[in-house]
């Protein structure tokens, strides 16, 4: 991520990100979170209480940049809506995976960048700045579960 684009956590870069699927509530008619609770994330920290506020604040849906973070799903089909977003510049993705027994979805963020660099027309211009909603591609990936090793908690990098 590039240095300008730098979140409230101070001197480390944050991100929030999102993980929804399809199946509604038929209660309250909207996607179900796959996001534990709170005090599942603290373990991935070292140092819980020097966290950034923005972060302690949304333990569940803010993360830092550079840590592997594992969430819980089931197997078989399912529609998720995965969505991230950084400083304003954000991406989506809305897939139906078919997960087998013992398999993990991995997802990795590729920053897409402007469509238009040298933009001349304001239509151009008006692309590039709608682009920021559309900035990172999100890529999912099948693998076989690996043999879960205890969660190695985050080193938080400050400065």
């Amino acid at each position: 991520m590039r240095n300008e684009k730098r979140s409230k956590g101070g001197d480390i870069e944050i991100y929030s990100f999102f993980a929804f699927f399809d199946d509604v509530s038929p209660f309250f008619l909207t996607p179900g979170s796959i996001h534990p609770e709170s005090d599942y994330w603290e373990g991935y920290y070292s140092g819980i209480e020097s966290l950034p506020f923005d972060l302690k604040r949304n333990i569940r849906f803010v993360f830092v940049e550079g840590c592997e973070y594992r969430m819980p799903t089931t197997s078989g089909r399912v529609k998720y809506l995965f969505s991230f977003n950084t400083s304003g510049y954000a991406g989506k993705l809305r897939t139906e995976i078919d997960l087998p027994p013992n398999h993990s979805i991995r997802l990795s963020f590729k920053e897409k960048g402007i469509p238009y660099p040298d933009a001349t027309t304001i239509g151009e211009r008006l692309a590039n700045d709608r682009s920021r909603y559309d900035w990172y591609e999100i890529i999912s990936t099948i693998e076989p579960t690996p043999n879960l090793d205890p969660i190695k908690p985050c080193e938080i990098k400050k400065g």
